[in-house]
């Protein structure tokens, strides 16, 4: 994309929420501090970073990143996202969400892409993304796309359905700042859940204003995590036990019923791929003591 002096000029900030995690938050910086610095688009793109650690020795970070820092005045991943958005959010038109040790694609500019996805009008664009690992030796392994099913790109009723039952990530989604704003205080109540960044999400999508493109815009780091969010494990599936009571408090009873099965399937069950990873833990609830709590909310 070229300049055009026909479109208006939008202001768009690519935020990294971070936590404890200072090699892989300078490494996507770097990235995206290049990737901005050689966009000859129309737009304004700014690198924010916000961070959950209040006393990090990395801040501000170095001069060259060119990066605005902000120290979240809560606690957690949830109030990293909420604060930025709450006091940032007449600064932009859209905010641009990745996690401190995903990167984006290398083979082009993505700020290109995220032009084109604000021209069509939306108010949350969510991008597709690949698994990655990364090796001792500096070198990438990419694994799977997230959703490599081809109909979500044209039934949007299969689209809502499918990040009601399988919460989507918060990396490579754009929100429009004039949406995040009518939703806001409905998506306060979502703090502490680990997955409030879902919320303007699953509402954009219920409303027919999301856009889903299946091109490939981040590389998400696909190994079990111990750290930033994940370093009280356990919190994971608290986290989505609140989010689904909430979502229960709002979503009418047909779309509860296809989130509330997905969750079990994926989330809660005794034999779920999150409780594999975590292992034994006798601070988790079983399948059974989840429902009882579901059932009673």
């Amino acid at each position: 994309m070229t300049n055009n002096t026909q479109t208006s000029a939008n202001r768009i900030c690519i935020l990294i929420p971070t936590y404890k995690r200072n090699d892989a938050l300078l490494r996507v910086a770097n990235q995206c501090r290049d990737f901005i610095e050689k966009y000859r688009g129309h737009n304004s793109y700014e690198l924010c970073v916000t961070d959950s650690d209040p006393n990090n020795s990395i801040a501000p970070l170095p001069d060259h990143l060119k990066a605005r820092y902000s120290v979240n005045p809560g606690s957690g991943f949830d109030d990293n996202l909420y604060y930025f958005w709450l006091n940032n959010i007449d600064k932009y038109d859209y905010i641009f969400s990745m996690s401190d040790d995903d990167l984006f694609m290398p083979q082009l500019n993505p700020l290109y892409l995220l032009d084109a996805a604000i021209e069509t009008g939306n108010q949350v664009i969510m991008f597709n993304h690949r698994y990655y690992k990364l090796h001792s030796n500096g070198t990438i392994e990419l694994g799977a796309v997230l959703y490599p099913n081809i109909e979500l790109l044209l039934d949007k009723t299969r689209l809502l359905h499918k990040l009601l039952a399988t919460l989507p990530s918060h990396i490579g989604t754009l929100y429009s700042t004039n949406f995040l704003k009518i939703t806001l205080e409905k998506t306060y109540e979502f703090r502490n859940t680990l997955h409030l960044y879902a919320v303007p999400v699953l509402l954009a999508a219920a409303s027919n204003t999301l856009l889903f493109s299946d091109h490939v815009l981040c590389l998400y780091h696909n190994e079990f995590k111990s750290d930033g969010a994940w370093s009280v494990s356990e919190n994971v599936i608290h986290g989505l036990v609140d989010f689904l009571k909430k979502l229960k408090q709002f979503l009418p009873p047909d779309l509860y019923c296809i989130a509330e099965t997905g969750f079990f399937t994926f989330y809660f069950g005794d034999d779920c791929w999150i409780r594999k990873q975590i292992g034994y833990n006798p601070r988790l609830k079983s399948e059974e003591q989840i429902r009882e709590v579901l059932a009673s909310s």
